[in-house]
């Protein structure tokens, strides 16, 4: 919610207050004042809404949130992640036992592993430096 100028609206104990805040001038109505007290109430809503959505989950039994968990797992299995990670587990063991995986791993013993990875990305067009922020 923007910073108010005319009133002020705070929660204790899951209680809404707005109170206008323009005391110098009598707390007179002005333009701003409906606009921000629409602001106002609309937060009070959210916050009662999150109240009750807060609520309802704290009741929902442990066994339904496993059964949750274990659905969401199920989904993300049927989507391919799983078989992706096992498919990259066994493409990785097959790379280092070949004729090129056990020379990449010599070169990166003899003349460190940067040098290795840079003669075998070059013939790609892809020996510059790595774009990955993570």
């Amino acid at each position: 919610m923007e910073e108010l100028r005319t009133m002020d609206y705070e929660v204790t104990d899951r209680v809404a207050r707005i109170t206008l805040n323009r005391p110098e001038r009598g707390n007179g109505i002005t333009l701003d004042m409906p606009r921000e007290l629409s602001a106002c109430v609309e937060r009070a809503n959210l916050d009662t809404r999150f109240e009750i959505l807060l609520a309802r989950i704290a009741r929902v039994p442990a066994n339904q949130l496993i059964m949750h968990k274990l659905l969401l797992n199920q989904v993300t299995h049927a989507q391919g992640l799983a078989a992706s990670q096992l498919l990259g587990t066994i493409f990785d063991g097959v790379a280092r036992h070949t004729e090129e995986g056990y020379a990449f791993q010599q070169k990166s013993q003899r003349e460190g592993f940067k040098a290795a990875v840079r003669e075998r990305d070059e013939p790609f067009g892809d020996a510059g430096r790595s774009t990955f922020k993570g």
